[in-house]
């Protein structure tokens, strides 16, 4: 067989014009860079950057598990993180015979190697961007967590059972949606119920509903804010709206008497809106009729 040059540390770095003879095939994609273009340097730069994210990983160990586990996660992660070289020089080999078993060189089974350990470190890259959060709470965010997805769970049991009822006429809501709506009349920086509730009641009436109820606490601003967004908005599409703040004592007899006006109020324009007419027309469009 032909005897081929291979190129030293110094020939790749540039530092040098020694070589040496001989049979050996070349097994690093390295030593087929051409010399003085800096592209090994650049390499083993990005290999260092991926070394370093060790580092980045035992400090989102640290603030990812609660006080009473976070040792047994940040020994667990700091020694597979030392066990990896050595798993790494058992399993890569294995990736080169599996290459020169499908019939490639042994040059272009090694690249092929490295590639594919390339590969398997973007996925997981994509993977913690899209499935992972900014450091989470620990405990705090899987309490959150579990409690978000029982509270799903006993939703659709009871929405299960009211569908049979024939009493349920809403869909369950989207948040995300809700915000959005409302982010045209408030803030979405502004926290709490305001912005939930502005968003539901600018979508009522694309649900269905021919009037909106708003009931908040006495002296309640999210309450405030959102009767102060809602009530000329519904007003201008012809939508009822009734407000109670409640105070803890018993409803008083003058609200049940605006109650019944609401009601009526509700009932005319569920008429006026299955109405061919003109005046159902403006019922049903509101401010967009011409």
């Amino acid at each position: 067989m032909r005897a081929r040059q291979s190129y030293d540390i110094g020939r790749l770095l540039g530092s040098g014009n020694r070589t040496r003879p001989s049979g050996e095939r070349a097994t690093r994609s390295s030593q087929r860079i051409k010399c003085g273009s800096g592209a090994p340097l650049l390499f083993r730069l990005g290999i260092g950057v991926i070394g370093v994210s060790f580092v980045i990983t035992q400090y989102h160990t640290s603030v990812m598990f609660a006080p009473n586990c976070v040792g047994t996660a940040n020994a667990t992660s700091a020694g597979w993180g030392n066990l990896g070289g050595g798993v790494t020089q058992i399993v890569m080999p294995l990736v080169f015979a599996g290459f020169v078993a499908l019939g490639f060189t042994d040059i272009w089974s090694w690249r092929f190697a490295m590639l594919t350990a390339g590969g398997v470190l973007f996925l997981t890259g994509l993977a913690y961007y899209f499935l992972t959060q900014d450091l989470p709470d620990g405990k705090e965010y899987l309490t959150g967590w579990y409690g978000y997805q029982r509270g799903r769970i006993w939703e659709r049991s009871f929405r299960k059972r009211f569908e049979r009822s024939g009493l349920l006429v809403a869909e369950s809501n989207d948040i995300s949606h809700l915000v959005r709506e409302a982010a045209r009349h408030i803030s979405p920086i502004i926290y709490g119920e305001a912005i939930v509730s502005v968003g539901k009641g600018v979508n009522a009436e694309r649900e269905g509903y021919d009037g909106v109820i708003l009931i908040g606490p006495f002296n309640c601003l999210p309450y405030r804010i959102s009767e102060a967004i809602l009530k000329p908005y519904l007003r201008r599409s012809g939508a009822p709206i009734l407000s109670y703040e409640s105070d803890g004592y018993a409803v008083p007899p003058a609200f049940l008497r605006q109650v019944e006006v609401h009601i009526q109020q509700v009932l005319e324009r569920w008429e006026e809106r299955r109405t061919p007419t003109p005046a159902g027309f403006r019922a049903r469009w509101g401010r967009w009729a011409p």
